[in-house]
């Protein structure tokens, strides 16, 4: 009987070299959150960044930690005070403490990704989304804004430059009224504007 010879196609050269040569993507992201009134929730850090998160929450949160917990991957940290409830007296340290646990996170290959509100109904789930890269990011410098009240700005640790150009563009909107150092220890610095400018 006769038979038939099968003929075998030549191997695909650029799939074979894209197949060996590929790498699989990688990307690791965690977040933070503030719950209630005075929680701060860290999920998927690496065990150095939430020691030294803590530290930081130490250093620049005047009423300190109360308590830790952790349960797998979650970091949970209960602050003395109410850092997150609005218009109270905490209100700027608030501020401090954000911009430093951003500036650190920034500094060690965390970028923020996005930040989303979880749960409207309940207060205070912000959420911070963190992506981190292998390559360090460039330098920066940090500085956050808090608004006292309707006629008031205030800048924590901004550069001489920044507060300038904030000066001139109030003044180009008719909103500047005057301004001042509060406290140059903490680097604070006032804006208050004409009439109910933020109302």
């Amino acid at each position: 009987m006769g038979g038939f010879l099968e003929e075998k196609a030549p191997p695909n050269s650029f799939a074979t070299q894209a197949t060996s040569s590929f790498t699989p993507f990688q990307s690791q992201f965690a977040s933070i959150s503030f719950h209630s009134s005075d929680l701060i929730n860290f999920v998927d850090f690496l065990d150095t960044d939430v020691q030294a998160l803590q530290s930081v929450v130490t250093q620049f949160w005047p009423k300190g930690i109360k308590t830790t917990e952790t349960d797998g991957t979650l970091v949970k940290l209960k602050l003395n005070g109410y850092p997150w409830i609005p218009w109270s007296s905490n209100d700027f340290n608030s501020c401090i403490l954000v911009r430093a646990i951003l500036s650190y996170l920034y500094s060690n290959g965390w970028i923020l990704h996005q930040s989303v509100n979880v749960l409207k109904s309940s207060p205070s789930t912000d959420t911070l989304i963190f992506r981190r890269q292998t390559l360090p990011p460039p330098l920066a410098s940090w500085f956050s804004m808090g608004f006292k009240s309707a006629d008031r700005v205030r800048l924590f640790g901004a550069e001489p430059e920044v507060i300038e150009a904030l000066g001139v563009l109030l003044k180009s909107l008719e909103a500047w009224k005057s301004e001042e150092w509060k406290d140059r220890k903490f680097e604070e610095y006032d804006f208050n504007l004409t009439g109910l400018a933020r109302g």
